[in-house]
């Protein structure tokens, strides 16, 4: 029984294709479709690669389903866009593909290596543009001078700083802001001896004290009550 016909045995090709469906692996059609329909491309496959790979599983499924889906160009590029990663290129795409429903798979093909050239282009040029420039060395000499001037900011700030406080602790311990509750409790002697020998001089302060602290009298000059409960003065006082 010959499995070919005689003007087939001079044909590599006819032979393999006979061997082929002889001993080789088959797989299932419905596994084939779902290997298509599930085909999309990676994170960071080339489009190329992309097409390699799609093209290579439409035509396996073409060999085993000789109709429907599978003759139909449309359903591999239909397929093309739907399986590219998601960005501009997918987005042209789709409405280049809207615009014109009757572009061939070839057609979408370049345009989807003309984009993703054109896209990877632009974003070499941008990281060109945004890479800052290293900056110059200090020389040696300005580096001195910088770290020179550095130190007397420093030494002036310090100083001022320093001449504040300074102000500040003088003034807190200068005579004019000692309580006046101490002054009129502890008066100097002299005024003490004034207020005895003078005790109606009206420049006199309001009250005296003597030695003892008791308050002296403006009216009778003695020790232990004020001019207005003194007893000796008679007359309302002004």
């Amino acid at each position: 029984m010959r499995l070919l016909d005689p003007d087939q045995l001079s044909s590599s090709i006819a032979i393999l294709q006979e061997l082929k469906r002889l001993y080789g692996r088959v797989t299932p059609v419905a596994q084939l479709r779902a290997q298509f329909f599930k085909c999309y491309q990676q994170e960071e496959e080339t489009a190329a690669s992309f097409l390699l790979r799609l093209r290579e599983l439409f035509h396996q499924w073409e060999e085993v389903e000789p109709a429907g889906s599978a003759q139909d160009e449309r359903t591999i590029r239909d397929q093309l866009v739907l399986g590219l990663r998601p960005g501009m290129v997918q987005q042209e795409l789709q409405r280049q593909v809207r615009r014109n429903p009757t572009m061939s798979f070839r057609e979408v093909s370049g345009e989807v290596k003309a984009l993703e050239t054109e896209l990877r282009m632009e974003s070499a040029c941008a990281s060109r543009v945004s890479v800052p420039q290293p900056r110059p060395a200090m020389a040696p000499s300005s580096l001195e001078e910088w770290r020179e001037t550095v130190r007397t900011e420093l030494r002036k700030e310090m100083k001022d700083q320093l001449s504040i406080i300074t102000e500040e602790i003088r003034r807190q311990l200068s005579p004019q802001n000692a309580p006046v509750g101490h002054r009129d409790s502890t008066p100097p002697p002299n005024r003490l001896a004034q207020g005895r020998h003078n005790v109606s001089s009206p420049r006199q302060q309001r009250f005296e004290w003597d030695q003892c602290g008791q308050p002296i009298c403006r009216g009778c000059g003695q020790a232990g009550h004020i001019q207005r409960n003194c007893q000796h003065v008679r007359g309302p006082l002004n």
